[in-house]
């Protein structure tokens, strides 16, 4: 294999001596994040924290209250979390909850917190989490709240632990951190069941006091002589993103507890976004003795092929285990231009509280405070009446200002004394009394009091209007009663005085300040989708600037709604402020949509999907992110809309754009198959550059126009000139993603059995990960192999698809089932909100590999369906390869 790398390894800094310990980030009172190897023993350990409560349970009901986190390091297969301690709200069902997940096995240990001192003057409780000795406990105030059986060890560590209400910006203000302590084992039950004051020990690894302020980071005998070293990587410092042409530096972090020099082989493998390797480079290093987490770096050179990268970072001690992390980044081509007018259409949900820079690398400078970051929700800013928390609205306003972010603040959300939630509201609704459900959520509930909302608005716009000029009043209210229940309970007259009465105290605030309607999302089926004209009738055209919406509706009522609003208050303009993309097959839809709402004549364009892997802690970056990078570079340079190249229509989509420069962007986008297309210039040759949806190049230089230019999926198509359609050729395709099994993710480099398929997840949900499997292909390298639980539940792996047009499409598959046993192939659709099963078919085994195929009608243009295979009986397998699902063409269908 080639090495595209020389060796570079450098140290910033000076090595830390025992006097220049790296000290552990914390905010007095509030949170404490500090490294996790080295500090915890993945064998045996105690978590111990002192917590002040400010108020009593019903304080605690708003959110999931985070006490402490360690997020997951290790692919889907590891899990999202390794250790986590939550108090829980009550539509979850759990009130106390501590998850523990090893290598092997996961426990759940849930229970009823005893009553707790209330006050600023109280005594604080203490709250552990121990695991060893074939067991797993959690105690409460010296009473054993729960053990269950747990045989291994925790998986590989991510970099950081948490702890702290602020582990996610907006779920503040209910209690107070005193201490904390981690011990190396877990502590004798007797010392558990009778705390004393926390002081360290020989099995003390880290004591934080006195309110977070004062640490302590004694060296114990584990630490010595059995972790004694370790090198990892730090994803808080890493960059996402990296111009072509320009090395990129990957942080590391050295700890070294003994009294010698300790000598590490550190290899880096590139893959590309198919999961092909193509580049290796091994670098030696030598962690000094007595180094305390200090900061290194490996520097990798130039790379010139823009792009989605994977790597895994191999750490190989001369004596020991080997350890493997993986990472991504995105390389782009590099321009220097002035940033367009349509520089700021996107917007992001960001993540300030677990890495501030996450979008604004990516040029992204708008934020909406929503889903991660809720620090202006009432519920969270005022969870005891009267007693207003602004920590954490305050943190995520300096963050956004430290980036140069725009924020758009959402109001909305009574904590629960402000809402009108109660059982028999509930069941005057006629909701569902089940656990996950927001029935349950009393934030999900109108408030209970007008007057009451409008000092909460008064007390938010007041404090922020300065700095935040746009604000959305509340999320999706069009999912209230009759139709499904998700976010408001109350009626559109209910809205309607919400929306009125915020809007007079924000202009009277500020009138510079602009406010907007809820996004709706308009989803056919399970949500009101007259709401929006029935508050028009009532009179909201008079107390709203913008209008908006979210992008999960077909673009059918999407187009309606718009054309009804403008209808009514021509002059408003609309933003899109929310759309959320999970599945592979998503990262084409929202570029698309992206320029359909442009076309239409949005404003903002709020993304909120999956870029970040929440199996890393998000702080590893998936391909969603390429998309979204390359969506914003080629945005950012944008001067105005020219409308739709002409001669594309019923081919392919297509959006044109002047640039800063003078130079010209034309988009084009085919749901499936390959469009062949002959562009003409004033010049038979003309500067050119061609880049893909994930940001790879594909053409750069001067192009002949005379060669037709041949794409899948989305290109970006950058020229001096303003180039015109003279031919287009469609040829329909496989929809399907990853259809050979090739492409595969996980920490597989350290476990095989941890690779898990891109684009296809297993179902349903806690169907344990040996269900799926990889073995010897049938055609190329891998098939994917499903093998039924014990107990009979059914298994399915399956992936979500896009239709673009409607008529017949064929399903086909190498499979292979267990010789008496049956597997399934099945397809639905989503019709209006419904789901329909359009193709059942079983498959018989004989233990030999045979193609399968079906078919079925599809109605409607741009409607999601669901392919699946699965088992649907104890002692069943079935092995799958060359997956295809396409549109066959009326000369084409069979007769």
């Amino acid at each position: 294999m080639r090495s595209l790398w020389s060796v570079c390894i450098f140290f910033l800094g000076a090595i830390a001596s025992n006097a220049q310990v790296a000290q552990p980030y914390s905010d007095p009172f509030s949170q404490l994040s500090y490294w996790a190897p080295g500090i915890l023993n993945p064998e045996a350990g105690t978590v111990e924290l002192d917590v002040r409560f400010l108020g009593d349970r019903a304080s605690l009901s708003n959110d999931y209250q985070n006490l402490f986190v360690l997020p997951g390091n290790g692919g889907p297969s590891a899990g999202i979390t390794l250790i986590s301690m939550i108090f829980a709200p009550p539509q979850d069902g759990r009130e106390f909850s501590t998850v523990i997940r090893g290598r092997k096995s996961y426990t759940n240990i849930t229970g009823v917190a005893p009553a707790w001192s209330i006050g600023a003057e109280a005594k604080p409780s203490r709250l552990v989490v121990a695991w060893g000795g074939g067991q797993a406990q959690v105690w409460f105030d010296g009473k054993l709240i729960g053990r269950e059986k747990f045989t291994s060890a925790l998986p590989l560590l991510p970099e950081r632990f948490r702890c702290g209400y602020a582990l996610d910006s907006g779920r503040a203000g209910a209690y107070r951190l005193q201490a904390v302590r981690i011990s190396d084992a877990p502590l004798p039950e007797a010392s558990l069941a009778n705390p004393a004051p926390l002081a360290a020990d020989e099995h003390t690894t880290l004591l934080a006091s006195e309110g977070l302020t004062k640490f302590a980071l004694p060296v114990t005998p584990w630490q010595k002589q059995s972790y004694q070293s370790g090198v990892f990587l730090e994803r808080y410092a890493s960059s996402y993103v990296t111009p072509e042409g320009q090395p990129l530096s990957v942080p590391l972090r050295l700890v070294n507890y003994t009294g010698k020099a300790v000598e590490y082989a550190l290899q880096v493998r590139l893959r590309n976004r198919e999961g092909k390797e193509i580049a290796t480079q091994k670098y030696p290093l030598t962690v000094p003795a007595e180094s305390r987490y200090t900061s290194a770096s490996i520097n990798l050179p130039k790379i010139d092929m823009t792009g989605y990268y994977e790597a895994t970072l191999s750490v190989i001690p001369t004596a020991g285990a080997e350890v493997n992390y993986d990472f991504a980044f995105v390389v782009q081509p590099q321009e220097n231009l002035k940033p367009g007018k349509l520089a700021d259409y996107l917007g992001h949900h960001d993540r300030f509280s677990v890495k501030s820079d996450s979008f604004s690398q990516l040029g992204i400078r708008w934020h909406r405070m929503w889903a991660r970051d809720r620090g202006m929700h009432w519920c969270v800013v005022e969870p005891t009446q009267g007693q207003f928390f602004w920590e954490a609205a305050d943190a995520s306003m300096a963050t956004a200002r430290a980036q140069g972010v725009e924020v758009l603040g959402v109001l909305g959300y009574p904590p629960a004394w402000a809402s009108t939630y109660s059982p028999a509201e509930r069941d005057r609704l006629k909701l569902p009394n089940k656990r996950g459900n927001n029935s349950n959520t009393p934030e999900r509930y109108q408030p209970r009091n007008l007057e009451e909302w409008k000092k909460y608005v008064r007390a938010v716009v007041g404090r922020y209007h300065d700095r935040v000029k746009y604000w959305e009043i509340y999320n999706e209210v069009d999912f209230h009663p009759p139709a499904m229940h998700a976010t408001f309970s109350g009626s559109t007259q209910d809205y309607f005085d919400l929306l009125k009465s915020a809007y007079e105290i924000i202009k009277e605030i500020d009138p510079s300040c602009q406010m907007m309607t809820a996004g709706f999302s308009l989803s056919k089926g399970i949500t009101d989708c007259q709401m929006p004209i029935d508050l028009l009738a009532l009179g909201a055209g008079s107390y709203f600037d913008i209008f908006a919406v979210h992008g999960y509706a077909d673009l059918g009522t999407l187009a309606e709604t718009t054309k009804a609003v403008r209808a009514a208050k021509p002059a408003a303009p609309f933003w899109m402020t929310e759309y959320m993309f999970e599945a592979p097959s998503d990262d084409y839809g929202v570029v698309v949509k992206a320029f359909w709402f442009l076309d239409q004549g949005y404003e903002k364009y709020f993304l909120h999907g999956g870029e970040l892997d929440r199996n890393y802690g998000e702080l590893k970056i998936t391909p969603f992110y390429a998309v979204a990078a390359e969506l914003a570079r080629q945005m950012r340079f944008c001067e105005k809309y020219l409308g739709q190249a002409e001669g594309t229509e019923g081919k392919f989509r297509s959006w044109r754009f002047k640039r800063s420069d003078g130079s010209y962007l034309n988009v084009f986008a085919v749901d499936n198959g390959t469009v062949s297309v002959t562009l003409a210039g004033p010049k038979k040759e003309t500067p050119m550059r061609v880049t893909g949806l994930y940001g790879d190049t594909l053409s750069h230089g001067t192009y002949d126009l005379s060669k037709p230019l041949e794409f899948s999926s989305l290109v970006y198509i950058v020229s001096a000139d303003d180039l015109k359609i003279t031919k287009v050729v469609r040829h329909h395709g496989n929809i399907v993603v990853n259809p050979g099994f090739e492409m595969r993710e996980g920490d597989y480099m350290t476990d095989e059995t941890l690779a898990r398929p891109v684009g296809w997840d297993l179902r349903p949900g806690g169907v344990p990960p040996s269900a799926m499997s990889f073995v010897p292909g049938h055609v190329d390298k891998y098939a994917l192999k499903l093998s039924s639980p014990a107990g009979g539940k059914s298994v399915y792996t399956g992936q979500v698809v896009m239709l673009d047009v409607p008529g017949t499409w064929t399903i086909s598959a190498d499979v292979k089932v267990k010789a008496g046993s049956t597997g399934v192939l099945l397809f639905k659709q989503n019709q209006n909100g419904i789901w329909k099963e359009l193709v059942r078919q079983n498959i018989a085994g004989t233990g030999d590999w045979k193609t399968i195929a079906a078919t079925m009608e599809i109605k409607g243009e741009n409607s999601r369906g669901v392919l699946l295979f699965g088992l649907e009986s104890e002692g069943s397998a079935i092995e799958i390869d060359q997956v295809k699902l396409q549109y066959a063409p009326p000369e084409a269908a069979s007769p």
